[in-house]
């Protein structure tokens, strides 16, 4: 009788643990597959994925052939709303020197700024929660002064070391993912653009390439670059199978311009590392690449003499800078006497 009334127990606990789990975002949000697409040219993460692709939703993610290539950031949706006053500004902000390292902080959304200003533009109308926000600029300890712009209308704030900084004044953006409240509708919406939007790529027949295990990732974010000159993948092959040094590939990469150039940035650089990487030899990708150089019409690929030494960033980048100069230095010789 013992051993049964325990068993009673366990299962009792087994179903209230059942009943209170959070259903997973694959239950709510299901399963979506598409149909398979023949054409096109993927890589995720510098390898190349043999065709053909179906690309589908399953939960929280957006998967071709299986493989993620996008993720909602977030499940269970998080409920961000504030209920409660947090009050005047707290007594550690005298430690900080400006609104940039509450801002850049990964932990912004949890802040006491950032729940100060979602309270008030949930519990004030517009105008009164923007004066009750411009007041709080100027309560917090390293704080200056706080004024509004009147057009543009950020608040110019001067710390007390005198550095100036424009600041939102608020309500939080209600397109930034990490700042606002999504429902499943939201979530749901997102996904399929994502889902839609990768089978246009690889239906006009572009190559896609897809970052997302092998990269750093903003919440949210989908990292990606589409490429419609295919004739080129020859010579990107070429150059990755080589037997030249990885700076030398990075280079040739950039003048064949298949991605942001690696000058861009630290991202833009690292796609680039990726790619040299993690390549790997396809049979199925030679076979491709040749039955469509082969089609009519289709222009043969360049070859290394083929191209210029900038790619199209570079050289903008580079005029950019050299029309900055030639105004800098227009501007100190109207200043002297």
């Amino acid at each position: 009788m013992r051993r049964l009334a325990l068993t009673v127990l366990i299962l009792a606990a087994g179903c209230s643990q059942e009943a209170a789990r959070a259903p997973s975002a694959l239950e709510v949000l299901g399963v979506v597959d598409g149909k398979p697409i023949d054409s096109g040219f993927l890589f995720i993460d510098g390898r190349y994925i043999e065709a053909p692709y179906t690309v589908s939703r399953r939960g929280r993610r957006v998967l071709i052939n299986d493989i993620p290539v996008y993720e909602w950031p977030e499940w269970p949706l998080i409920d961000r709303h504030v209920r409660e006053d947090p009050g005047p500004p707290p007594k550690e902000y005298e430690n900080l020197k400006s609104f940039a390292e509450i801002i850049d902080s990964k932990d912004c959304v949890q802040s006491h700024w950032f729940r100060k200003m979602r309270y008030l533009y949930e519990h004030f109308p517009m105008e009164q929660a923007e004066e009750k926000m411009l007041e709080y600029y100027r309560q917090c300890p390293f704080v200056a002064s706080a004024t509004l712009v009147p057009v543009e209308r950020p608040v110019k704030i001067v710390t007390r070391e005198g550095k100036e900084e424009n600041i939102n004044l608020g309500p939080p953006p209600s397109g930034t993912i990490a700042h606002w409240d999504f429902g499943v509708d939201d979530v749901v919406r997102q996904l399929e653009f994502w889902r839609d939007s990768f089978p246009s790529y690889l239906e006009d027949n572009w190559v896609l390439f897809s970052f997302f295990a092998h990269i750093e990732r903003k919440p949210g974010e989908c990292v990606h670059h589409s490429w419609d000159r295919v004739s080129d993948l020859k010579l990107m092959v070429d150059v990755l199978r080589s037997d030249r040094s990885e700076e030398e590939k990075i280079q040739l990469l950039r003048r064949i311009d298949i991605l942001p150039s690696p000058n861009a940035g630290p991202k833009s650089r690292k796609k680039h590392e990726i790619l040299v990487r993690r390549f790997r030899p396809s049979i199925q990708l030679n076979q491709r690449i040749e039955a469509f150089l082969a089609k009519p019409g289709v222009k043969p690929p360049r070859t290394l003499r083929d191209l210029p030494e900038e790619n199209p960033w570079d050289r903008m980048n580079r005029l950019a800078e050299e029309r900055r100069k030639k105004e800098q230095d227009g501007s100190e010789e109207k200043a002297t006497p």
